[in-house]
């Protein structure tokens, strides 16, 4: 592979400047986020950009769903990098109670969870306002108290104070074979509540040092999360810890038992962490997305079984294989490539019936110049006055 010539002379420059890190951030694009998002691909809504002039702590992205942001860079020196970012991940309102791993920091193949909000709270005997956290004046976005004794950052600004105060930090590592390094933050998306807030983004080379100290605590981090994936049984509020099967955690809690008897801490076993947990991730979005599917229906067929339009026999069919699926999900049994469970659950005569309700879309006047079908899913040449059609996939009411 070329080596790009620029990429090379701030290698060298960066490394010249800091030899004993070898801090090499400045070869990545806006990784302070000063500028916003100069720099980076992103996709997604809903991103907030917070520079270091509107405040005293450090410029921050925070995102309220899902999202991808990443750059490459090229023409590196092979070997081993660490990346490190400030930055969790939270749900609205479970803020402080949420155990679940949703943003992720990455690395090539690599990548790690990013922590969850209520991992590094501060202690208040530490606490400095505006140092490392966000508490004395009496404002919207204050920290929040947690059992009288931690601050817990409850807004954006919140999150910089506790990054300048180097709280929240995250590393993964991978080894750099081709020249080729692409670093990304993302978000799948969970849930419309998801929180996600970051800032100071770093970059050090490791060089061909396979079993650093810097290693170490990037192995000891990963196994950390895995660790809090083990222990966090599924509560009765799936959002608060998202399940997976019962043969993956099995598996899981046995390789968090072997690696906690490493006796070595290498770029293999930071691969091997970082695969581990992101199968786990995979499995979770699937189960995730099983919920998704059939979740919006659940209290709008107890309205309408309340309100007498599903009959007492189609809500107990509904609740049967509802019951079946909930039972699945607790337990780590979803069939999650076909969807047994769920496509049990949609043949219900009642979902089908909230379904068609919740499905219509009241349109007032004439419908947008987007296709028009009737429901036999004919095209219709002409705007129609009045009626039910459907439209971008989903059916709309003409009046």
């Amino acid at each position: 592979m070329k080596k790009n010539i620029f990429t090379m002379l701030a290698l060298v420059a960066a490394m010249s400047a800091g030899a004993e890190t070898n801090d090499v951030t400045s070869l990545l694009r806006n990784a302070n986020f000063e500028a916003g998002l100069s720099g980076w691909e992103v996709t997604g809504q809903d991103i907030i950009t917070l520079s270091g002039n509107e405040n005293e702590g450090i410029p921050t992205i925070q995102s309220k769903g899902a999202f991808a942001m990443r750059q490459t860079i090229e023409g590196l020196e092979n070997g081993i990098y660490l990346v490190q970012l400030n930055g969790f991940f939270d749900q609205y309102p479970l803020i402080g109670d949420c155990w679940n791993y949703g943003t992720t920091l990455s690395a090539n193949g690599n990548s790690t969870p990013l922590m969850v909000n209520r991992e590094d709270m501060l202690d208040k005997r530490y606490a400095q306002d505006r140092k490392n956290c966000y508490i004395t004046e009496e404002t919207e976005g204050t920290d929040a108290i947690v059992d009288m004794t931690y601050y817990l950052p409850f807004s954006q600004q919140g999150a910089s104070y506790a990054f300048a105060g180097g709280r929240y930090q995250n590393s993964i590592a991978v080894e750099v074979t081709d020249g080729t390094l692409t670093v990304g933050i993302q978000n799948p998306g969970w849930d419309k509540y998801d929180w996600t807030v970051f800032g100071n983004l770093t970059l050090t080379c490791l060089g061909e040092d396979d079993t650093s100290k810097a290693l170490e605590s990037v192995a000891k981090g990963l196994l950390k999360r895995a660790k809090v994936i083990v222990k966090k049984n599924v509560p009765d509020f799936y959002a608060e810890c998202h399940n997976f099967s019962k043969e993956l955690r099995e598996e899981l809690t046995q390789f968090v038992s072997d690696t906690e008897k490493a006796e070595t801490y290498d770029i293999q076993l930071v691969n091997s962490i970082s695969y581990m947990l992101s199968r786990v991730q995979r499995e979770q979005e699937a189960y995730q997305n099983s919920i998704s599917q059939i979740e919006g229906e659940y209290s709008h067929i107890i309205n309408m079984w309340s309100e007498g339009r599903v009959d007492d026999q189609e809500f107990m069919e509904f609740s049967e294989a509802y019951d079946v699926f909930w039972g699945n999900y607790v337990e780590g049994r979803l069939d999650t490539v076909n969807e047994t469970e769920v496509n049990n659950v949609k043949a219900t005569r009642a979902f089908q019936m909230a379904v068609l309700e919740t499905g219509i879309h009241s349109v007032e006047g004439q419908p947008s110049s987007s296709a028009l079908y009737d429901l036999s899913g004919r095209r219709l040449e002409k705007k129609p006055t009045k009626g039910i059609f459907i439209q971008n996939g989903k059916m709309v009411l003409v009046k």
